[in-house]
């Protein structure tokens, strides 16, 4: 058993859709290639590898889930048709946030007009795929010459 993907150590983005794969092979016949997914709060995801082919390469397509930052622990399994069972190859991979935040209803809006010594409100709404890691808003003001 040889882990093909993800590199271990590697870096990816959260909600990247990514391919786990494994290289298996066995003198007589494969019968069921899993992978451990082991997300960074704890929680284990089981998923079951579908063979490539006529090759010995095992691989599906996993969906790293956005709310999910941290390291990833893939351990990957295999069974042959004579019950024998391996599952002593796992890797890591880190998760990234890429994704900057969206900014909507900004005020004033674009192109709005005001007389000098007025009051007026500045105000933005911010939303991050991460809940809660939205660390500062500012405004940059630029004055009339």
């Amino acid at each position: 058993m040889v882990p093909v993907n993800p590199i271990n150590d590697s870096t990816k983005d959260l909600g990247a859709t990514i391919e786990i794969a494994a290289n298996i092979s066995d003198n007589i016949a494969i019968s069921i290639v899993t992978a451990n997914i082991t997300l960074p709060n704890g929680t284990v995801q089981e998923i079951t590898l579908s063979q490539v082919g006529s090759t010995n390469k095992y691989n599906v397509s996993y969906t790293i889930p956005l709310a999910e930052l941290g390291t990833y622990t893939v351990t990957y399994s295999a069974n042959d048709t004579s019950s024998n069972y391996n599952s002593t190859e796992s890797i890591v991979f880190n998760t990234q946030d890429n994704q900057a935040p969206d900014v909507t209803n900004q005020i004033p809006t674009a192109g709005s007009s005001y007389n000098t010594g007025q009051s007026i409100e500045i105000g933005i709404t911010v939303i991050d795929n991460l809940a809660g890691n939205v660390s500062i808003a500012q405004a940059n003001i630029t004055l009339p010459n």
